[in-house]
């Protein structure tokens, strides 16, 4: 089985926030992350890169001759909502800004975003938290104020103050550690306005499906859109998304950030005609029935024939060993589940115009047969290259992972 190692945590660091190993991403964060990028192409600007899970859902570095500017975002996708400041996500996003601006040891050149589909509504002042927490609320929404960057009202601050301190001291609760709790206390009405001035609040904004077309104009816009793009914008976009699923299973954060130099890559690709699409099966591959055989490739071997050489066995026994490395190395490449999947089909093919339940197979036999998988494998493979892309495709990687796949149980010799 593949893992990833956990780690422990020091008892003075703030709450481990970052999901990017286990998690693939919301479409919305990726779309963002696509829509933030392509602003690293705008006059003026040098360097730029961004990253899904690093800091926040989406984070956007970008530096220039004049100027350079970080950018935390947090991105909810809620339909028919609205959103106070008591709410969950809200408050949640708040405390990861409150650490993230720590951790930038008060920094200036980043600022906070809170993109969400939802609407602003009114917090209840008779609701069971705000009079158990004793607050006065504002007579307009708190999050307009906070919105419209208006602190003028007296109320506002210390609603915000309470709410935020509040909700950072339960998450640390149960922890060993209480991150940047004291520091936080110690903040005074000018902290506070100074970090609440750093986040964007945008309500109302578009869903993924709208911000797809978002994206797509922002493609056309771009400075490396030529004519040789027109109509595979979709190409590019579904590269970039590919792109950033990928950099973020990386268990290094520092390797997830896609730079501005790899969009260029993308559309020199797609320009150049040699760019191709990630194979969509892959997501089949997770749908197939879990194996019940706990046998491993020896003893199918044995058991479909007998008379196998023990040097044969441990031959391809090596090479299943082989199939893992490479499999390891590719785990979070969405290609090497669409590459299997492809290989299980054309196997399953093969095997079941094969199959007996008794007639034993001779060493001979069990040779051509896994010969015959490997060549109808790659023949598949070839072919669907002309429109995909996966991650292997020589004959002898291919032999590795249908032997692989004979040792995970998902296929069988002779049906033993």
């Amino acid at each position: 089985m593949l893992y990833a190692p956990t780690h422990t945590m020091a008892a003075s660091q703030p709450i481990e926030r970052d999901v990017g190993v286990q998690s693939k991403g919301a479409r919305l964060q990726r779309l963002r992350a696509c829509e933030l990028i392509l602003e690293g192409f705008a006059d003026g600007i040098e360097q730029a890169y961004s990253a899904v899970e690093v800091s926040g859902d989406v984070f956007l570095s970008k530096s220039g001759k004049t100027s350079t500017g970080n950018y935390a975002e947090e991105d909810k996708n809620y339909a028919d909502t609205n959103f106070t400041i008591l709410s969950q996500e809200v408050i949640n996003s708040i405390v990861i800004f409150i650490d993230t601006w720590i951790q930038w040891r008060y920094s200036k050149k980043i600022t906070f975003g809170f993109y969400t589909t939802a609407n602003i509504g009114k917090e209840q002042r008779n609701s069971a938290k705000v009079k158990a927490l004793g607050i006065t609320l504002p007579d307009k929404p708190v999050l307009k104020h906070l919105s419209d960057q208006d602190f003028s009202d007296p109320n506002v601050l210390p609603a915000v103050k309470i709410f935020i301190l509040g909700e950072y001291t339960l998450q640390y609760q149960s922890k060993k550690y209480n991150g940047n709790l004291a520091e936080i206390q110690k903040w005074g009405d000018q902290e506070w306005s100074d970090f609440l001035s750093l986040i964007r609040w945008r309500f109302d904004q578009e869903d993924h499906a709208a911000a797809e077309k978002r994206v797509i104009i922002a493609i056309k816009q771009c400075h490396q859109y030529n004519q040789r793009h027109v109509g595979r914008e979709h190409v590019i976009l579904a590269l970039l998304l590919e792109l950033f699923d990928k950099r973020q299973g990386l268990k290094d954060p520092a390797q997830r950030f896609v730079h501005k130099s790899d969009v260029a890559l993308v559309f020199r690709d797609v320009g150049s005609g040699e760019a191709k699409l990630p194979d969509p099966t892959w997501a089949m591959w997770s749908k197939l029935p879990l194996p019940t055989d706990q046998r491993h490739i020896k003893d199918k071997l044995l058991a479909a024939c007998p008379t196998i050489k023990e040097a044969t066995v441990a031959r391809l026994a090596r090479k299943v060993a082989a199939s893992q490395h490479e499999q390891l190395e590719l785990e979070h490449d969405k290609g090497l589940l669409a590459l299997k999947y492809n290989i299980y089909e054309t196997c399953i093919d093969i095997l079941e115009q094969h199959l007996t339940e008794t007639d034993e197979l001779s060493e001979t036999d069990a040779k051509q047969r896994i010969t015959l998988l490997v060549q109808a494998a790659v023949s598949n493979i070839q072919s669907k290259s002309a429109d995909y892309k996966y991650p292997l495709s020589n004959s002898s990687s291919i032999e590795n992972l249908i032997l692989e796949l004979f040792d995970s149980c998902f296929l069988a010799f002779n049906g033993r």
